[in-house]
């Protein structure tokens, strides 16, 4: 039985192909999701009502994810007779949830606050904040609400994480460490790139203190540091998901042989094959007309689909 077939009916395939965004709705979904968070948080455009508006939408969509995500568990859990496969099933429907997405953009943006309130002074992300207890306490002191919402996410996925971090998450970083370091090159890549393009050269004047950025440099500035998070976002996000997904089919605790994916080529053939057919588990077209254009499309999966997207 191959575990990529689509045309399976059990419910830990179908839980976990439902569970698979395609890579450029992925990647592009993390710029969406950090770019309405500083509009709506960092930046106050739409006043205190506006921002109490926005996280009461955000955890409501959060909450519906979870409890669709522990609907998807429990119809697998129904069938399994072999625990491995119900643990391997857990893991990938919590690293492939929107919610995995979402929980790693709201605390890249929490860590960027101060970056994006003054962008005319800003020249890169420090996230070396994360663990600079003053920053922290200085941001909560100034936007409690905020700072609660943005963490939380992260708290609890971090909790759902946990009992797989050594079996899925560490074990596939190390095993499949040549992915997680071709991710980082390819971030720092597109992060020189945006530095090249975006990049404003600070100019002085006769007295030798640096001039203000006009309008058009902060615009063009806050966009590289949205495109920063877009790529730290994609090494933090797929720099996980994929590795998990490789694990549970032939890591430390593989999925039973009635689901364990046979490939007819070579060892590395094989391998190579597993990765590709990962990275294009989901085809973009169908997936936006299963979940939103579709005629078909459920109000829930239209939802979901939203979801995926801020």
């Amino acid at each position: 039985m191959s575990f990529l077939d689509g045309n399976m009916t059990h419910p830990f395939l179908e839980a976990c192909e439902d569970a698979k965004t395609p890579f450029e709705l992925m990647y592009v979904g993390s710029l969406i999701s950090c770019f309405i968070t500083i509009l709506f948080v960092h930046a106050n455009t739409c006043g205190h009502t506006g921002k109490i508006i926005f996280w009461m939408v955000m955890f409501l969509l959060f909450m519906l994810q979870l409890y669709a995500d522990w609907l998807d568990l429990s119809a697998a859990m129904e069938t399994f007779s072999v625990p491995t496969d119900i643990f391997n099933c857990y893991a990938r429907i919590v690293v492939n949830s929107p919610n995995f997405k979402w929980s790693v953009c709201s605390t890249l943006c929490s860590l960027s606050t101060a970056v994006f309130q003054k962008p005319e002074k800003s020249k890169k992300i420090k996230f070396s904040d994360a663990f600079n207890k003053k920053k922290l306490w200085r941001r909560f002191k100034k936007d409690p609400i905020s700072e609660v919402f943005l963490i939380c996410p992260f708290i609890i996925t971090s909790i759902m994480t946990f009992p797989i971090f050594f079996t899925h998450v560490l074990w596939g970083q190390i095993e499949y460490c040549w992915f997680t370091m071709l991710m980082l090159m390819t971030s720092d890549i597109c992060i020189t790139v945006g530095k090249c393009i975006c990049r404003v050269k600070t100019k002085y004047d006769d007295e030798g203190n640096p001039k203000k950025k006009t309008k058009v440099q902060i615009i063009i500035t806050v966009v590289f540091l949205l495109w920063q998070l877009g790529c730290y976002s994609m090494v933090y996000y797929i720099g996980a998901v994929l590795p998990v997904n490789f694990v549970s089919i032939h890591g430390l605790v593989p999925l039973s042989e009635n689901y364990t994916v046979v490939y007819n080529e070579t060892e590395t053939n094989a391998y190579i094959e597993a990765v590709y057919a990962t990275l294009l588990a989901r085809n973009l077209t169908e997936y936006n007309n299963e979940m939103f254009f579709g005629l078909n499309a459920t109000v829930f999966q239209k939802i979901e689909f939203a979801w995926v997207v801020i």
